[in-house]
């Protein structure tokens, strides 16, 4: 039996309270200072508060906290902005600047303390080149056309945010080593969506009166939309838009929903099964028809993969496919008014305008085939190609709402190319998993397949740049993980 010294306990305990007296100085600063500011920055000292009481009195254990608060903080609007221009094109673009958020301080510290472990040799960093060296194009050719913009704040802001966003990858894909870590994050998730869940209906029984100015942005987190003689309330979460809500949800949904059928903690994945059934009914609430085409096209792709697993039957799997997507549709246009009102009512052709609007994109493709029109500056040339006889851009002032065409119209057909070539990689590295879906990791990557299908199908109807998405980098980086974790645990197998 090893018995401890008591000087080395007492040194311990020494150094415990004095990194617990040196933060709690450090959060009681942030409450005076923030006290004076938005309220949003108050939330975030709160948050700051209870993430240090459970990190020193609870767990006493810092890296994996700050590993749950980087997930959990991703679809928390907390942000300052560096630089902003509030001109007419750049707020309906919805990028106005460079902005720096509660996800970006943490993700901060966990780099920081991650380069550190590399240096002292305690970790083992991995580039992932498959992933890496179409990233690292992708930028490149993103930077050049950068410098054609009329705008380069603009540019340079949004080139700055897919820096960050590739360094995210990174630490993801090397902090995320162990079924613990994939635990963790799981648990984040789960977190999130539940905050979302609970904040959004609480949007909707309030007029989005709650929480203003708090989380979000307040003209955007909740909505009311005209859907023929109906008035229509669309929630947004903290996020800020109820489009960004729904493809938060849709990248969680599945994940959660594959962890449910996994044989982790029965406890959590108790918790992940009822996250995701109210994940879903968060989901009709943002009244994003795209995203539940998605998901829907989504939940097939699952089901049919899962049954073809058990049942050993292409057909019988089909068959259930349809079953319970049948199911799922008829219970849901059944419960909720708003649904159908939203599918089959008048639109005033909002569904419509989509045609013009790409016709615009591939007016600007035309001109600008290789270098595009320069990052984040769609808005502010889009004008001149607009020969639709809607003159659209006049009526809708936004960007193409197709990410595919918005990456080509900004950085040229190239970068479109090699963004492709991304997506590709990163698919091929979940897709071994559907062959053997017995292990929990196994069905985890199923699941983030599916999250990111639903984000590809859901892209040709909503423009989202997955170059400043951090959801769509944390997805990439579990597939990258759990592909590691898997071949690990094989290769104990074969040594044993």
């Amino acid at each position: 039996m090893k018995i401890t010294p008591e000087i080395e306990i007492n040194g311990k305990i020494n150094k415990y309270w004095v990194v617990t007296i040196i933060f709690s100085v450090m959060t009681a600063v942030a409450l005076l200072i923030s006290s004076s500011l938005e309220a949003k920055w108050l939330v975030a000292s709160m948050i700051a508060i209870i993430g240090i009481y459970i990190c020193f009195v609870i767990q006493k254990e810092l890296s994996p906290f700050l590993l749950f608060l980087a997930v959990f903080a991703i679809p928390l609007k907390i942000d300052y902005y560096l630089l902003y221009k509030p001109t007419y094109f750049v707020e309906t673009s919805g990028l106005p600047g460079l902005p720096v958020s509660l996800f970006d301080i943490v993700l901060i510290i966990l780099s920081l303390h991650l380069c550190f472990q590399i240096l002292l040799g305690k970790h083992k960093f991995k580039f992932y080149p498959s992933i890496s060296i179409p990233v690292i194009i992708y930028l490149i050719i993103s930077g050049i056309s950068a410098f054609r913009s009329a705008d380069l704040s603009l540019s340079f802001s949004l080139f700055i945010l897919m820096v960050k966003s590739y360094i995210a990858f990174l630490f993801f894909a090397n902090r995320i080593r162990t079924k613990s870590d994939l635990k963790i994050v799981i648990f984040a998730l789960i977190m999130g969506v539940l905050l979302q869940s609970i904040i959004g209906g609480i949007q909707s029984l309030s007029g989005g009166t709650f929480l203003k100015g708090v989380f979000g942005i307040p003209e955007a987190a909740f909505r009311t939309q005209i859907q023929g003689e109906y008035v229509l309330s669309r929630i947004g979460g903290t996020i800020g838009h109820p489009n960004a809500l729904a493809k938060y949800l849709c990248f969680c949904i599945p994940v959660l929903l594959a962890y449910g059928f996994s044989k982790s903690d029965p406890a959590i994945k108790k918790l992940a099964l009822f996250t995701t059934l109210l994940a879903c009914w968060t989901l009709l609430g943002t009244l994003s028809r795209g995203s539940w085409v998605a998901l829907g096209l989504t939940f097939s792709f699952f089901f049919y993969e899962t049954f073809k697993y058990y049942f050993k039957s292409r057909l019988k799997s089909i068959v259930m496919v349809i079953l319970f997507i049948g199911i799922i549709v008829g219970a849901t246009l059944s419960m909720s008014e708003d649904v159908r009102i939203r599918l089959f009512k008048d639109d005033y052709g909002s569904a419509k305008a989509r045609l013009p609007m790409a016709v615009v994109a591939l007016n600007i493709i035309k001109e600008h085939p290789i270098t595009g029109v320069g990052l984040n500056n769609y808005t502010t040339v889009m004008h001149n190609y607009d020969h639709t006889r809607e003159s659209q851009t006049y009526r809708f002032p936004h960007p193409v709402h197709n990410s595919y065409l918005l990456i080509a119209a900004e950085s040229g057909i190239p970068a479109l190319i090699v963004f492709l070539w991304l997506i590709g990689v990163a698919m091929a590295k979940g897709w071994p998993a559907l062959k053997s879906l017995k292990s929990s990791v196994s069905l985890i990557q199923l699941g983030l397949l599916g999250g990111l299908i639903t984000w590809l199908i859901a892209a040709m109807f909503d423009r989202d740049f997955p170059g400043i998405n951090i959801m769509f980098w944390l997805t990439i980086a579990m597939l990258a993980a759990c592909q590691h974790i898997s071949s690990m645990e094989d290769e104990k197998i074969t040594y044993l």
